[in-house]
Formats: structure tokens, C-alpha cells, sequence
């Protein structure tokens, strides 16, 4: 009986000894949102491609609001234009942009893809300029010879005015300060080696969008109003998880998915990132 107490006793002391040397996480994932913030905070201009692809469950609402956006070209443009049913089913949908950004914010987007969108549209640059004029965004169609001058308050440009990298961030803090945000390890995306973050939400009927820090991410006061119906869209999809992808390396976000459901509902990548390698030359309107 002796013996047995001895190995137990040398038993727990083994296990508790592995527990102590078992390497806790280094980093924390509020350790890992602020320096993804701070990153950002440093960085002068960038461009990537941004991959998104789901299911179109909401899409008849966005298609409805992408069809004032395209009508309002195609009469600019004096062309008709056809668009894209959908049915609102659970039917995956693609697009692709190119991003080009410089701050304090100077915003240009090129369609490459989008399946809800009318050709009207493919490999149109749509351009922010916001120090030159706040309150103007630009068009440049395959189908016009120059670029069609638009108001952002009365033109809805489809979300493009908020299409930064920085709108990846702030719906970061938005769904951080709204759910449980687990630190879910390390694990590779697009090849690269990043930080995993998991957020759930145990009760959206608490859901409460955040003010964001306008100031600090120079954000114009003109589109602010778009922010914030962006960080309040959330509790319409009512997700049952989020999960980034944050590089070990510069802490940029690359990778984004949602679930619903515990099913997979959307995500977006982005690829072929350059940073400070624009100059106010690379956002012709033209």
C-alpha cells in the first residue's frame, strides 16, 4: 500500500511538473487586436486583391441597393442595363476587387468580378479622393469616355467608400466588444503563418454597435454614417462565429470567415498585399 501511495504521489508530481513546463500562449487575442490596430495605424498606403465569396441569403437586399448604384451609371452613361436575379437562397456567390488606399484617404477600387453586379460595371475604378473633395466619389466605366462625377450623399456607391483595409479592423473591434473572442492559436492562410482569433455570440439581442475611433483612423466625416450602418449590419446576420486570420509577421489581416448557424456563410481573403508603394499619381479617376 506504501508503494502504491509512493507511485501516485511520484505520479501527480510528474503531471503537475508537465503542467508547469506546458507553454502557455504567448500573445493574447487582445494583445493581437491592438497590434493589428497599431500596424495598420503605421502604415502610409497599401493595395491587395480582396476575394469574397458565400451565400447570397441576404443578396435580393444588396442586389436591390447595387441596382440605384447602376442605374444611376447607366443613365450617367447613357446606356440600359440588365441585372442579375437572385433568389435570396442559400446559392454561393464570388466577387474580386483590387484595393488601392493612401492616407489620410484616398480610396480606389476596381471590379474584377461580381456575380451580383451587370457587366456595366466589370472593370470599372470607382476613386475617393477624399483631402481633394469629400463630398465627390468617381466612376470610370468601359463604356465612357471620361469619368462620371458622383455625390456621395445622394449616389450610393454599394459600399465602396468603406472598403478598406480598416473596415476589416473596426469590424474586428465591433464584433470583439459584442462577443467572446478566444485565441484559437497559430495556424497558416494563403500559406502564410498568422494568429487565429474565434468569436462567438452568446446573445445578439445585446448586440450594441460601437462608436468608432473616427479620428484616429481618418475616417471623413462624410461617409461616417456609412461606418456605422456597416458595424450595425451584424445584428440582421446574426452570426454564431467570426474567424481572423492575423499574420504572425506584420499583423495584417488576410483571411476573415463567418458562420451562421455553426455553417459556413462568408469569407473574405486578401492576396497580393503591397505596402507603402503608391503615390497620388497611382489614383488617376481616368
Amino acid at each position: 500500500m506504501k508503494t502504491m501511495r509512493s507511485a501516485l504521489v511520484m505520479l501527480l508530481a510528474v503531471a503537475a511538473l508537465a503542467w508547469s513546463a506546458a507553454p502557455a500562449s504567448a500573445i493574447t487575442a487582445d494583445e493581437v487586436i491592438k497590434n493589428a490596430v497599431d500596424a495598420y495605424m503605421k502604415l502610409q498606403s497599401y493595395s491587395y486583391t480582396n476575394n469574397k465569396e458565400g451565400l447570397d441569403t441576404f443578396a435580393k437586399k444588396q442586389a436591390s441597393k447595387m441596382q440605384e448604384t447602376n442605374k444611376g451609371l447607366a443613365d450617367s452613361a447613357g446606356v440600359k442595363v440588365e441585372e442579375k436575379k437572385t433568389t435570396g437562397a442559400d446559392k454561393m456567390t464570388y466577387a474580386m476587387y483590387n484595393i488601392k488606399f493612401a492616407k489620410p484617404y484616398i480610396l480606389q477600387m476596381q471590379i474584377l468580378r461580381l456575380d451580383l453586379a451587370p457587366d456595366l460595371v466589370l472593370k470599372g475604378k470607382f476613386t475617393y479622393n477624399a483631402a481633394k473633395d469629400p463630398k465627390t466619389w468617381w466612376a470610370k466605366l468601359a463604356v465612357t469616355p471620361t469619368p462620371l462625377k458622383r455625390s456621395v450623399k445622394k449616389d450610393d456607391a454599394s459600399g465602396f467608400l468603406t472598403m478598406g483595409w480598416d473596415g476589416f479592423l473596426l469590424d474586428l473591434q465591433n464584433f470583439a466588444a459584442n462577443g467572446k473572442v478566444k485565441y484559437a492559436g497559430t495556424a497558416k492562410a494563403l500559406g502564410v503563418e498568422c494568429h487565429v482569433l474565434e468569436i462567438t455570440f452568446p446573445d445578439w439581442n445585446k448586440f450594441k454597435p460601437i462608436t468608432p475611433d473616427f479620428a484616429k483612423f481618418k475616417i471623413p466625416a462624410d461617409i461616417q454614417h456609412l461606418v456605422k450602418e456597416n458595424l450595425a449590419d451584424p445584428k440582421e446576420k446574426k452570426y454564431s462565429s467570426v474567424k481572423y486570420w492575423i499574420t504572425k509577421k506584420d499583423f495584417h489581416v488576410i483571411q476573415v470567415e463567418k458562420y451562421r448557424n455553426g455553417k459556413f456563410y462568408w469569407r473574405d481573403t486578401i492576396t497580393k498585399i503591397k505596402i507603402n508603394n503608391l503615390k497620388k499619381e497611382d489614383f488617376s479617376t481616368k
